[in-house]
């Protein structure tokens, strides 16, 4: 299990990398890893993200915020946006720095702590974080552990999300394995929706690689034919999946 305090430290040392990486690279960057975004809409997303959930946390809310406000914020422009988005990531692993772990708070998981959102958000700010250097074409590394857990919170939010209902299918199964970490997840197209299973066998198909890979690959950031995956059996199958979790 991942300490609390290390996903604090890393909500604060991707958002710095994040807002790093942006600003060199420039507003007008394409964004590779999200189609259709520029590093303009990257940081007005991230940081109107990381306002949200400081608000949540700092607040102790126990009640669903205003997500429609909070994601069309005002923001600054130039120089002065980069500058927001550190001060959001500081912002956000400060509130997390002060609240016990076992804080309840509101989540869209349902009833929760404040360890959940230190949690998501660690892993939220690295994916973006490697968006922002990847538009920078300047990718750093993923932590291995950090990887590993993520993969692990993707299947165990992406079954409670809404659109895990319309993933069916006739018991068509995707097989995940990270190779340097005791990591493995097999997610099943069933008639009413998707199931995902820890710790199972191989899939119809089946796609292995590093933790870091591995979490890049569920979070759609790299395809099957990068070199860093492995995949067997049917391509067709993870084709259909990568666009069932393209949101």
């Amino acid at each position: 299990m991942i300490d609390y305090e290390t996903y604090v430290g890393a909500v604060r040392s991707n958002a710095r990398r994040l807002a790093e990486a942006a600003e060199s690279a420039g507003f007008a960057a394409p964004v590779p890893s999200c189609p259709g975004w520029s590093v303009d809409e990257l940081t007005l997303h991230i940081g109107r993200v990381m306002r949200l959930w400081t608000g949540v946390v700092a607040e102790r809310a126990t009640e669903p915020p205003d997500f429609a406000a909070a994601m069309t914020a005002a923001a600054p422009d130039g120089a002065d946006r980069f500058r927001w988005v550190r001060r959001a990531g500081e912002d956000l692993a400060d509130a997390l720095a002060a609240a016990p772990e076992d804080t309840p708070v509101w989540t869209f998981a349902g009833p929760g702590t404040v360890r959940f959102w230190a949690r998501r958000q660690a892993h939220e700010v690295t994916i973006h974080r490697y968006d922002a250097e990847l538009a920078d074409r300047r990718v750093g590394p993923l932590d291995t552990d950090l990887a590993a857990d993520g993969v692990d919170e993707y299947f165990e939010l992406l079954v409670l999300h809404p659109a895990a209902q319309a993933m069916r299918g006739e018991g068509e199964t995707v097989h995940f394995h990270c190779t340097d970490r005791d990591v493995d997840w097999v997610a099943e197209l069933t008639p009413t929706g998707l199931a995902a299973r820890s710790r199972s066998a191989d899939g119809d198909v089946s796609v292995r690689g590093t933790a870091d890979a591995i979490m890049l690959a569920v979070w759609n950031r790299i395809g099957p034919d990068d070199p860093r995956l492995g995949v067997a059996g049917d391509r067709a199958l993870l084709d259909r999946w990568r666009r069932l979790t393209s949101f």
